[in-house]
């Protein structure tokens, strides 16, 4: 999902194609730092949607803007590192993001990315999707926190952000739904 790349600041709106909904979106930004919290209905077991969200050597196949996904050798103490190479373009900006994280689990619950600074292009970076059952399937609450280590334009509005997450996140969403067997 293009969540994890390029964020600014926003607003809040429902979206829905098919049987994935985007209920909610949300923008903060607060200084270099940013928060995005968003809510999705998609339409497949809950174990299904962990294993897809939970799976980075698949991970980048969610996306088109996922150029690399992959795990890295555990951490010392044994937590699962994970590398990701993102492309994200909103209007005439465009940026390859590389990220390397610890990821921790609760099974078919809870999915959370820590960002390792020194081996990423953020300063601070935790990305969580929390997962619950749903009669429809299962409803994903996703939050990132992130500041960049990079410029981002201040040109660049959240009606520009809100259209590139809206559209990837949905995209992202369908295709876990495919891989579950709910979409041909």
């Amino acid at each position: 999902m293009r969540i994890l790349i390029v964020l600014i600041s926003g607003g809040l709106f429902a979206y829905s194609v098919g049987a994935a909904e985007l209920r909610r979106l949300e923008v903060h930004k607060n200084g270099p730092t940013i928060a995005v919290e968003a809510e999705l209905v998609i339409e497949a077991p809950t174990p299904q949607v962990f294993d897809a969200l939970a799976d980075y050597n698949e991970f980048a196949n969610l996306s088109s803007a996922y150029l690399e996904s992959r795990y890295l050798e555990p951490d010392v103490d044994g937590t699962t590192r994970i590398y990701t190479k993102i492309r994200g373009c909103i209007l005439f900006f465009c940026r390859t993001i590389t990220r390397v994280a610890r990821l921790d689990t609760v099974p078919y619950q809870q999915i959370t990315a820590t960002a390792e600074p020194a081996l990423s292009d953020v300063d601070y970076g935790v990305e969580k999707w929390v997962l619950h059952q749903h009669e429809a399937g299962t409803v994903l609450i996703y939050t990132h926190v992130v500041e960049p280590d990079f410029w981002v334009p201040p040109i660049l509005g959240p009606w520009a952000l809100r259209r590139s997450l809206r559209s990837d996140a949905l995209s992202a969403a369908e295709h876990i739904e495919s891989l579950a067997g709910i979409k041909p």
